[in-house]
């Protein structure tokens, strides 16, 4: 079981930026080792996660135009699942670095609606699919064990579509 925060910001080619805020995100996951030997281990993952942010939508056409400016509180759901396979070395007691490449899926809904910044009026509403794109990528951590069962990790993530900087206290029971 996976429980946290999860939150969401881009910007575009075309100058559409969102800046999001922390919100609850959920999620499970497993893993198995199938081969081990001294330090390292060689195994695999599967996770699922469940994330929503409510976002600041800030778009500029023209730069050095009030007329084209919009803005309005957008909501995004998003699902990812990803599958990976990798090595795992310890590096000290306590201490693992691990990475391999990962097959990532993911999926969700942005809602909004646009108002304008220069005369307040009603633009428009929108909705959209999020289909990721970059679907194969690799990733690299570590993990440091704080106590008999309670766990640090720092992961980051790379795909040809996205990058991601993951950190979680992971607490095994």
């Amino acid at each position: 079981m996976r429980l946290g925060a999860a939150n969401a910001s881009l910007k575009n080619n075309n100058d559409v930026r969102f800046t999001g805020d922390s919100d609850f995100a959920i999620g499970f996951g497993t893993k198995t080792t199938f081969f081990e030997k001294d330090k390292l281990k060689l195994g695999g993952l599967f996770q699922a996660s469940w994330a929503s942010s409510d976002a600041e939508k800030f778009v500029n056409y023209t730069p050095y135009s009030v007329n084209h400016m919009w803005s309005d509180e957008v909501h995004i759901d998003i699902t990812e699942i990803q599958i990976a396979l990798g090595p795992c070395y310890q590096l000290l007691e306590g201490i693992s670095l691990y990475g391999g490449p990962f097959f990532h899926i993911v999926d969700g809904r942005v809602d909004g609606k646009w108002h304008s910044l220069a005369t307040g009026a009603f633009v428009g509403d929108e909705s959209y699919d999020i289909d990721g794109t970059g679907r194969f990528g690799g990733y690299v951590g570590t993990q440091v064990d704080f106590a008999e069962n309670i766990l640090f990790s720092i992961e980051y993530q790379h795909t040809a579509a996205a990058d991601a900087l993951g950190m979680g206290l992971i607490w095994r029971f």
